[in-house]
């Protein structure tokens, strides 16, 4: 996103041109959708195949892809408290193949390796990685593991169910 556009006169039918652009925070794709959250400003992006690579993507759910208008997204919460949580996530876990977010619930799926986890935005998400590194390192029964709720039950509980 172009922030600010600089022209400087160099000489006759000669001019510089400085774009300072302004990095966006996180995609947030809503089906067919794409919107650019910049700082508290969620943008559509109508040229998907610019944005580099390395920016966070947040899916919403399907029920809301009729959807055009995201407004309320950031009603209880604020955006930047979303973007740190998703950092978070894609930080613990690099290889996850998306994260979905529950809007109005402050919930999160995370979907990897054909496992789902049920995160609580709204709780302490670091406690809650920390019990799904334990349930991995001493569950023996991990590998067989389809689901795995972290957000249900209260401290040092987990749900899961089995294939």
């Amino acid at each position: 996103m172009i922030s600010a556009i600089d022209i400087t006169y160099i000489s006759s039918n000669t001019v510089a041109i400085k774009l300072t652009f302004t990095p966006i925070d996180m995609v947030i794709r809503n089906q067919d959708k794409r919107f650019a959250l910049i700082g508290t400003t969620l943008l559509p992006i109508y040229s998907w195949n610019k944005i580099a690579n390395a920016i966070k993507i947040l899916d919403l759910p399907s029920y809301l892809s009729g959807i055009d208008w995201l407004s309320g997204l950031f009603y209880r919460q604020a955006a930047t408290w979303l973007i740190q949580q998703v950092e978070l996530l894609y930080q613990w876990f690099p290889w996850l193949d998306r994260i979905e977010y529950l809007p109005w619930w402050e919930r999160s799926i995370i979907y990897l390796g054909g496992k789902k986890f049920y995160i609580n935005n709204g709780g302490d998400v670091e406690n809650q990685i920390r019990n799904y590194q334990l349930l991995k390192k001493y569950y023996k029964e991990y590998a067989q593991l389809e689901d795995i709720d972290l957000w249900s039950l209260e401290k040092d509980k987990v749900i899961v169910r089995k294939f």
